[in-house]
């Protein structure tokens, strides 16, 4: 039984075989069987809705924490669905990791397309002295480079907001 409530996930079995167990539909029924054994989380995908809009995260490259199913006893499938955002501000760029549980490298989408992280470089008062997009996606990050300006006071990282909890860090 997974611990959110609209979503997929992609378990490794022991004898190596791969299951997408999906809680896409939002149904009633939140119980899967699978056999006992020990399995693994190598991805997953959450959903939400916000203002008719359906938002996804999808995560690949997660640690090998492993899931041990015994018969006869429901499991809980938990994934925290926070979102963090790692920005590392540097003289001649941005540096960003976008991840999930456990450090996953997480990407963002918006009605089915993966939603930019715009970045601003802004200057005295606030003036914008350069600005532009991250690409980011599979393992989670991403990198501008830019050139140096001794004008620039702050670079401001932009993100439309998703209805998944956010946790921003910045060194």
């Amino acid at each position: 039984m997974p611990s959110f409530e609209r979503g997929a996930v992609l378990l490794r079995a022991s004898d190596g075989h791969l299951l997408r167990l999906t809680w896409e539909d939002g149904g009633a029924e939140r119980t899967r069987r699978l056999a006992p054994g020990k399995y693994e989380l190598v991805g997953y995908r959450l959903l939400a809705r916000a203002a008719d809009v359906t938002w996804h995260v999808a995560a690949t490259a997660t640690k090998k924490k492993p899931l041990v199913l015994e018969a006869e006893r429901v499991t809980t499938l938990e994934i925290d669905p926070t979102i963090t955002v790692e920005e590392r501000v540097q003289r001649d760029g941005l540096q960003v990791a976008v991840l999930g549980q456990d450090r996953a490298g997480l990407s963002i989408y918006r009605a089915g397309k993966r939603i930019p992280l715009a970045f601003r470089r802004l200057g005295e008062g606030g003036a914008v002295r350069g600005e532009g997009k991250i690409t980011y996606g599979l393992g989670g990050g991403g990198w501008a480079r830019f050139e140096p300006d001794e004008e620039v006071r702050e670079v401001e990282l932009r993100l439309e907001t998703p209805p998944f909890p956010i946790r921003r860090v910045r060194s």
